[in-house]
């Protein structure tokens, strides 16, 4: 068995639409020593630029389409006219942050995605079993990332904010206010801004809580915080029906720890718009 990874432009197929609906989908196969067993990781380009599924090979190197995934074929004329595909089966997907172009050069990887290519250098990197990630990333935060500086482990950017956000992720699971649950749209947001943090602060899991984009954008931006017990408070500025729009009651709270009490202070104090 050999491990590939292939690249994926969703302008011409929409992969994320496909693997909704269907656990098997055909793929072009322009690399024909590409066979059935082997493993394949989907790199996802721009703007999303990070390998977002693994899958195995049930069949290679065939002609004649069997599965009817036309709806997410975007360029048709391109796409199709391509000879000979292979069945791709759906076994793990990944949190965009995980593989994200930028950790993946960091962790070894060598030159642009363009084509298929075996995954070599990352194969111990990309084998990873989820908990062991999480677990070595927090071990890499601990010793020599806990004062924020950037490194190229993780992501040269906000640094560590993808780990920021799977840590959050595997603490809250669902949106902090609201209950959302789907991870994908789910946004790691400092409860005291970034830009505003010393570097301890910027990485400080209580300074932060899981919210849905709506509520994400609304506490960023100081219309809704929160008192010391968790209790929302509502900025006057943001008017009844969209108070209705954005999902927002006065009887809604969140569970606060103690030591987010001063960041959560912070933000009434600087951030909410009263």
């Amino acid at each position: 068995m050999v491990q590939w990874i292939i690249p994926c432009n969703i302008s011409l197929y929409d992969v994320i639409g496909a693997f909704k609906k269907l656990r098997c989908i055909e793929w072009k196969q322009s690399n024909h020593s590409i066979s059935v067993e082997d493993e394949v990781f989907i790199y996802v380009g721009k703007p999303v630029s990070s390998i977002l599924y693994k899958c195995k090979v049930n069949r290679a190197n065939f002609s004649n389409t069997e599965i009817d995934d036309s709806e997410f074929v975007l360029d048709g004329e391109t796409y199709q006219n391509y000879g000979n595909y292979m069945e791709l089966e759906l076994i793990e997907e990944y949190e965009p942050s995980r593989f994200h172009v930028d950790v993946l050069t960091a962790n070894g990887m060598r030159g642009r995605i363009q084509g298929p290519r075996r995954v070599n250098e990352l194969e111990t990197f990309l084998n990873q079993e989820q908990e062991d990630w999480v677990e070595s990333v927090d071990n890499i935060i601990s010793e020599s990332l806990l004062e924020g500086k950037e490194k190229e482990t993780i992501i040269k950017a906000r640094v560590n904010q993808s780990v920021y956000r799977e840590r959050l992720l595997q603490k809250h699971k669902k949106c902090c206010l609201c209950g959302v649950s789907e991870s994908r749209v789910l946004i790691a947001s400092h409860i005291k801004p970034w830009s505003q943090c010393n570097p301890k602060e910027k990485v400080d899991g209580y300074n932060g809580l899981l919210l849905c984009p709506n509520h994400d954008k609304v506490f960023d931006i100081g219309l809704i915080t929160f008192n010391d017990n968790g209790n929302i408070m509502i900025s006057h500025k943001l008017s009844y029906n969209d108070r209705i729009s954005l999902n927002l009651r006065d009887d809604m709270k969140i569970t606060l720890p103690e030591k987010s009490a001063k960041y959560i202070e912070y933000h009434r104090k600087h951030i909410f718009l009263k």
